[in-house]
């Protein structure tokens, strides 16, 4: 039983694969939306690889590889509908004078080798649909206090990259990153108050 589980996950797996490749020409390149195509699909590749390659893997294994295969189609269907609503308007839908549309700007995390500070981010992006830095910037701080979020200047936008660009800063700039050695951070949680406290 569990080798034949272990075969219709890399089967579905494969399936998610081939979905997010499609995905991923149609998708405007360096785009929030792109990116996240493309994060779901080097971690469905990864599931796949370990479920059609490896050796048996265990129940834990097995939920897990499951739980990657879900949220990634999960994701890719979310981003698909998006542009099947929206694909036929989007670039006259694209105000260059403004940049302030999350949907078609690259969001750039610092420091760039946090990867739960950049999924936090991502995660806002899609479901809050934020019209400017400073909606971005004011969620983010419910889980990171120090975070700042900054649309790019355009005298840093060159011909190849014309695209609207928000930077966010995890400890409030560039040089206030944490040294390389430290753990990457996790979002804070409410502090809830038990009967000990005073």
């Amino acid at each position: 039983m569990p080798e034949t589980t272990q075969l219709v996950l890399a089967a579905r797996a494969l399936d998610a694969c081939h979905e997010a490749e499609a995905l991923l020409e149609d998708t405007t390149p360096r785009t929030v939306d792109h990116e996240t195509v493309a994060l779901a699909l080097v971690r469905v590749q990864a599931a796949y690889d370990s479920l059609a390659y490896g050796a048996e893997l265990t129940g834990v294994a097995l939920a897990h590889a499951r739980a990657t295969i879900e949220g990634a189609k999960t994701t890719l269907a979310i981003i698909r509908g998006r542009y099947q609503r929206h694909g036929a308007t989007r670039s006259a839908s694209v105000d260059r004078t403004s940049h302030t549309q999350p949907r078609f700007a690259r969001v750039v995390t610092f420091p760039s080798d946090d990867p739960a500070f950049r999924d936090h981010v991502l995660s806002i992006v899609h479901r809050e649909m934020p019209e400017i830095p400073e909606e971005l910037e004011a969620t983010l701080r419910a889980s990171y206090p120090l975070a700042v979020v900054r649309l790019r200047q355009r005298l840093a936008e060159t011909a190849d990259d014309p695209d609207p660009v928000w930077y966010a800063f995890r400890d409030g700039g560039v040089l206030r990153h944490r040294p390389q050695d430290d753990p990457p951070s996790e979002p804070e949680r409410p502090h809830r108050h038990g009967s000990g406290d005073r």
